[in-house]
């Protein structure tokens, strides 16, 4: 048997504890701000540049820097059946809380998954929602280059065509709403890529109205694509177009038609949701969470806003936030859907 020296075994014992302990360190994970301060995260966003969703995004991501002290967040945008393309890539992409997706929540989101779409490679109610910030009501725009100046010239007018982004994104809901009550002699063209995108062919006269959130279409005025909107489809006005009737000025509802009204509103509430896939760590998905209630919170973040989305109620989070997808979840999509089928062009 070999003869082992003290201090030989002193040494021995103490490397190895040494080494353990270093293993031990280098095992440990990061905490969530720690590894959101190392890595950069892509923000997809599923409309096209230069509209209100791709704005709202490319500004939330902007203060991410300052709200995670040096983190880093980028935009893609991946356009595409109103942003569905967006978020089926979000939800495929690996879970590490390094990918999230935003867009409009109508569109993006619960409208492919109430009419139980095909296409959506998605399970909604898995999702992380994350915040919902810019929430604003639909007007309907009439191109600069028709002569229609109010609802009742619609009413006079043949062979109407409005623009809308799909079948079922919340700005169809909301037109096929206006045309219905107002009966109106009208058809709905689908296939454009966002707000920006209808309102620049408002602008060439390829169609003749396009249902805007209120930022997107008050950009579009000044930009002289189309007109300040013939209606606000909500229950009152907004300050930035006092002169526009809401939509429950211009008709007087029935009992029937206000209960669908209100469905088809809840349908359709404008908000641009920021969402991560299912499987990501709860504790990047909080602190995700908590960053951006931290962003909307910051000074900076809000005059910033206030330039294009001057219609802006309190943003969505937490509780809060998981309430309203919970209910919306709930909505039974069928009246609205037969609806819809009856004026689009296409079908």
């Amino acid at each position: 048997m070999k003869k082992v020296f003290p201090g030989v075994l002193i040494f021995v014992l103490i490397a190895g504890s040494i080494l353990g302990m270093g293993a031990k360190a280098s095992a440990a994970p990061d905490s969530a701000a720690d590894f959101y301060k190392k890595n950069v995260v892509t923000m997809l966003v599923g409309l096209n540049p230069g509209g209100g969703s791709d704005y709202a995004g490319r500004l939330l991501a902007s203060y991410w820097s300052a709200a995670t002290d040096g983190g880093a967040m980028i935009v893609k945008n991946m356009t595409g059946a109103g942003g569905l393309v967006a978020t089926n890539l979000m939800y495929s992409a690996k879970p590490d809380g390094l990918t999230i997706g935003f867009g409009m929540f109508g569109s993006s989101y619960l409208m492919p998954y109430l009419t139980r779409d095909p296409a959506a490679k998605f399970d909604f109610k898995k999702l992380n929602w994350l915040v919902g910030v810019f929430n604003e009501p639909f007007g309907l725009h009439v191109s600069v280059k028709r002569p229609y100046a109010s609802v009742e010239d619609l009413k006079k007018a043949k062979g109407l065509k409005f623009a809308a982004v799909t079948p079922f994104a919340p700005g169809s809901v909301m037109e096929a709403v206006f045309i219905d009550f107002l009966r109106l002699d009208a058809k709905i063209i689908t296939g454009y890529k966002g707000g920006s995108d209808m309102a620049l062919a408002a602008g060439k006269g390829e169609i003749d109205i396009a249902s805007l959130p209120t930022g997107t279409g008050l950009d579009s005025v000044d930009k002289g694509f189309v007109k300040p909107p013939v209606v606000v489809m909500g229950y009152e006005r907004v300050d930035v177009f006092k002169d526009s009737p809401a939509f429950t000025e211009v008709v007087k509802l029935t009992p029937e038609q206000e209960a669908f009204f209100n469905l088809a509103y809840a349908t359709t509430y404008i908000s641009r949701v920021a969402a991560a896939p299912p499987g990501v760590p709860e504790d990047r998905v909080k602190f995700m969470a908590d960053t951006f209630a931290k962003i909307v919170a910051m000074d900076g973040f809000k005059q910033q806003s206030k330039l294009s989305f001057p219609f802006m109620p309190a943003p969505l989070l937490g509780k809060e936030l998981d309430a309203f997808i919970a209910k919306a979840a709930a909505i039974n999509i069928a009246p609205i859907k037969e609806q819809v089928n009856k004026y689009l062009a296409i079908k």
